[in-house]
């Protein structure tokens, strides 16, 4: 399944794949992006928020 609205991701699927620019940038359940991106507990938009600025800052 694809999808651009995250909370229809975090509610449907097992494991998550972000993509940033056609670059798979992180892939897991919801609990391991949450651990990865330092937002335990947070929606899957703030992880999604996260790992896209830390990817954009690595890529500076």
């Amino acid at each position: 399944m694809t999808t651009h609205i995250l909370d229809v991701a975090e509610r449907m699927a097992e494991r998550i794949g972000v993509i940033n620019n056609g670059k798979l940038i992180a892939q897991g359940t919801l609990a391991e992006l949450s651990q990865r991106s330092g937002q335990d507990g947070g929606t899957l938009e703030e992880i999604f928020l996260t790992l896209v600025a830390d990817e954009s800052a690595a890529a500076a």
